[in-house]
């Protein structure tokens, strides 16, 4: 039981967690480089692996992971039209990007460190 454990998170939890964490990142170095247009894609990206991930992260974790992307997605949608972002809009999108990183860890880390 252990080494099926063992090979799920090496074979499919850990590199889908890698899958969304780059492209969820990539959202973000987008952001920096003012690149709003093409964050699009890494956000597709990024929900693709969210859902590969899903069957991996306790219900209750994966819902309040959703309503907090949904959040973070709404808010770069709502300024990809801005030239420039003000320091608060890109504060509140940081703030909602770190939360969102930060929770999705603790879920993965709670199905990869469980018995």
């Amino acid at each position: 039981m252990k080494i099926e454990k063992l090979k799920l998170n090496r074979e499919i939890i850990i590199p889908e967690y890698k899958k969304f964490n780059s492209s969820f990142s990539k959202t973000m170095e987008k952001l920096d480089f003012n690149r709003k247009m093409s964050i699009t894609n890494e956000m597709i990206a990024t929900q693709r692996a969210r859902s590969e991930l899903a069957p991996y992260i306790d219900s209750t974790d994966y819902s309040s992971i959703l309503v907090d992307f949904s959040k973070y997605f709404h808010l770069i949608k709502a300024n990809q039209n801005t030239d420039s972002l003000k320091v608060e809009q890109k504060d509140s999108i940081v703030d909602m990007y770190l939360n969102v990183e930060h929770k999705v860890r603790k879920a993965i880390s709670k199905n990869i460190n469980e018995e």
